[in-house]
């Protein structure tokens, strides 16, 4: 009886934590269906799982592999041996550590880079090169970020398994009573010193060769350098800085050989002079870099920052589609008549006199009716009142609960009655009343329901303001709009929104 009472526990509780773990992904899953993206909800997570899988398998058969040769060759070189049974527990203690650390890795790996990488796959020529060097536009915005950011996270990974491997060099050979630092300094020639040596020497050059390719990074990324007279590569950053980047990327590939090989003989010396002189290159670059830019560039500034300058002026011109434009000369004519207003009527009548921003305090100040009504923003659009084609204000009157006071602030005013906002607003935007306030075609509450601008539907429970979840179709009425002393109700009567199911209902609580 026991037993059995465990393993209905044992599945209630699993069962309760694949619900948890899955809850925001199913409303998710039914909320992008309800508004017609479901495709572009479940493409993200194609992909994620496309690389998930892959990179957990490829990790966790790398650091399988890595830790195993590892403990092999260290053996190997101590003359240590372990028994079968002590072997197949450190197997299993290897595999479950091989597990945790891909399972961490990859999926941080698949949440920071997935979309990068769709954009990578699905790159596209833009048709226009950079003039610097002369790569397709689309290769900055769609591959470059990938490039980056993989290149730092593996130079990360390399300095984490440097760090690593000296630690555990030190910690046997602390343990061991053996002369540590001074040993892998001077180069004795302990089994256990040359095996961590070979894995320092395959790491140090990795590092060097990531090293390498950071600084030609960098030296691409110039086409967003902010020194110049505008932005984008100037002068100094194409005659100094693109060149030193160069030398010292060649530099640390060169070097990488050096530290490998120094290493391998323990000599320290090599690796110490090659280190230094790649910190004199980065500390050079800045030096001549600003001395070229104070002497060269700023003293005759227009001359030499000219062809840049063009650059950025003709790829911005070509990126908002103003290359093509063609310019023509218009003769103004100050004569006007009252027959060209005449004739010109429709423009005339539609000069807007009224602006956005101050139409839209004043909507609110005199048309929001409530303190939980807001009106967001101010739209422009055209209709046809009285036979003419008129330009008008006009905006939405939303919800903003958040508005209310305190004693309001409740579960029940915010997700039950408070549900919707009401109604719109419309003014001319050429016409002002007597008192300089906009002409309304349509205002206050409630909406109109008969004339040329009758609203049907005047409940606004989908806008661009409200981000608070409302329950509908509750026993109790919703807030329509105020009304006298009291307010008017509603009840939804839409098909839009999630259903609140027995399923969806333990969804939403947990």
């Amino acid at each position: 009886m026991r037993k059995k009472l465990t393993i209905i526990l044992s599945v209630i509780i699993v069962s309760l934590l694949i619900i948890l773990a899955l809850s925001g992904f199913i409303i998710d899953y039914q909320w992008f269906s309800e508004v017609n993206y479901l495709n572009v909800f479940l493409k993200s997570y194609k992909v994620k799982i496309a690389i998930l899988i892959p990179s957990f398998i490829l990790i966790y058969f790398l650091i399988i592999l890595y830790i195993k040769q590892f403990r092999k060759k260290y053996l190997l070189s101590s003359n240590r041996v372990i028994d079968k049974i002590t072997e197949k527990r450190q197997n299993k203690m290897i595999s479950i550590i091989s597990i945790i650390m891909s399972a961490i890795i990859s999926i941080s790996f698949t949440n920071v880079f997935w979309y990068k990488i769709l954009e990578f796959k699905n790159s596209t020529d833009f048709g226009v090169k950079d003039p610097i060097f002369n790569h397709d536009v689309s290769f900055y915005v769609f591959k470059m970020p990938l490039i980056e950011s993989i290149t730092y996270a593996l130079m990360t990974i390399v300095i984490f398994l440097i760090i690593i491997t000296l630690a555990i060099y030190f910690m046997m050979k602390e343990k061991d009573n053996m002369i540590s630092i001074k040993s892998f300094i001077k180069g004795e020639e302990s089994e256990e010193t040359k095996f961590f040596a070979k894995q320092l020497s395959v790491l140090g050059a990795i590092f060097l060769l990531l090293l390498s390719l950071i600084f030609y990074i960098k030296k691409i990324n110039l086409v967003y350098s902010p020194r110049g007279a505008a932005f984008g590569a100037s002068y100094t950053d194409v005659h100094v800085t693109l060149y030193m980047y160069t030398i010292i990327s060649l530099f640390c590939i060169a070097a990488s050989f050096v530290v490998a090989f120094s290493i391998m003989k323990k000599k320290i010396k090599p690796i110490i002079t090659t280190g230094a002189f790649i910190i004199i290159l980065i500390i050079a670059e800045g030096i001549v870099s600003g001395v070229v830019e104070k002497f060269i560039v700023e003293p005759n500034a227009k001359e030499k920052e000219m062809p840049y300058l063009t650059y950025n002026i003709n790829l911005t011109r070509k990126a908002f589609g103003l290359d093509n434009i063609e310019t023509r000369d218009f003769k103004a004519s100050y004569g006007l008549t009252q027959e060209d207003i005449d004739k010109n009527k429709g423009t005339v009548d539609n000069i807007r006199i009224n602006e956005f921003d101050q139409s839209l305090e004043v909507f609110n100040q005199i048309q929001s009716i409530r303190n939980y009504y807001k009106f967001y923003d101010v739209d422009i659009d055209r209709y046809n009142i009285d036979g003419n084609m008129r330009q008008v204000f006009t905006s939405a009157r939303e919800l903003d609960v958040a508005n209310r006071d305190v004693q309001s602030q409740d579960w029940q005013n915010k997700h039950l009655f408070y549900t919707h906002g009401y109604g719109t607003v419309m003014s001319y935007t050429n016409k002002v009343g007597p008192t300089g306030l906009p002409e309304f075609i349509i205002k206050d509450i409630p909406a109109p329901k008969e004339g040329s601008f009758k609203i049907d539907k005047p409940q606004i429970y989908f806008g661009e303001l409200n981000e608070n979840y409302v329950i509908v179709g509750a026993k109790n009425n919703e807030i329509d709009f105020p009304y006298g002393n009291g307010n008017s109700e509603n009840r939804y009567d839409g098909t839009a929104g999630i259903k609140l199911t027995p399923f969806n209902r333990l969804l939403f609580a947990v």
